[in-house]
């Protein structure tokens, strides 16, 4: 699986930088948004075309294996074809990372205006599991050790525009929901004495709501920290630097 996610990137950051309609448009939305280019390519982000067809022939060239594609829920079986096709059509490919760089899985942005699930994470398999995943973790340890603070913010792409300008103590949860075990594995990478800061989404309460979703999110997130054995603080930020 790790093989086929290695292989997979590397074909995603290809098509990124080709010269077509899509692959521009891609482009323009890492630049749109504020995401340094040397720091994408470094993390090896890609583009998956609206063209299944290109990843499944790229994939029969290489000898990946389709059963096990279909179990990491890359490619799927259609019910009105019968046949095999890539679940990932016009999106952005940003690879999720262990602690020891393995690409464990991909969180896509949809470029599809019309596709109302702006962002898909991989499938649950024997190595990506989103409840025992953090987005940004490989990056963040060794400041978030030397300066005893880590940064967590509400989802990938805040991830990636704080560690593109050099907050790189910075990571997420795929899901909104932290858990307990994604906290036990921030004390099994001797991060138990780091502060956990939580920088929550600035969202507008609904009415009759006291709070917005974003902080409502830290109060649980947060006492679950110090159950947990972490000291926890909170920053907001300014709404003109979040990212959707």
């Amino acid at each position: 699986m790790r093989v086929i996610n290695e292989y997979l990137s590397q074909w995603f950051y290809q098509q990124l930088y080709q010269k077509t309609p899509e692959s521009l448009a891609a482009q323009d939305y890492i630049r749109n948004r504020g995401w340094d280019d040397e720091y994408c390519k470094e993390q090896r982000f890609g583009f998956a075309p609206s063209d299944s067809r290109k990843v499944l022939e790229y994939a029969e060239k290489k000898g990946l294996n389709f059963d096990i594609m279909q179990e990491m829920g890359i490619v799927k079986l259609s019910e009105k074809t019968h046949q095999l096709y890539c679940v990932y059509r016009n999106r952005l490919m940003i690879p999720i990372r262990d602690r020891y760089l393995n690409i464990i899985g991909f969180t896509a942005r949809t470029l599809d205006g019309e596709d109302d699930r702006k962002y898909i994470n991989s499938s649950e398999s024997e190595i990506y599991h989103k409840s025992r995943s953090i987005f940004g973790i490989e990056q963040a340890m060794s400041q978030a050790r030397r300066e005893e603070k880590l940064y967590l913010v509400e989802g990938g792409p805040d991830v990636i525009k704080l560690q593109s300008v050099g907050i790189l103590n910075t990571i997420a949860s795929l899901g909104g929901a932290w858990t307990r075990e994604q906290f036990q594995l921030l004390r099994d990478y001797r991060m138990q004495n780091v502060t956990l800061c939580f920088i929550p989404d600035s969202d507008v309460p609904k009415p009759g709501e006291r709070l917005g979703a974003g902080f409502r999110n830290v109060l649980k997130n947060g006492a679950l920290a110090m159950e947990c054995g972490f000291t926890v603080s909170v920053r907001e930020i300014p709404n003109d630097l979040e990212v959707d």
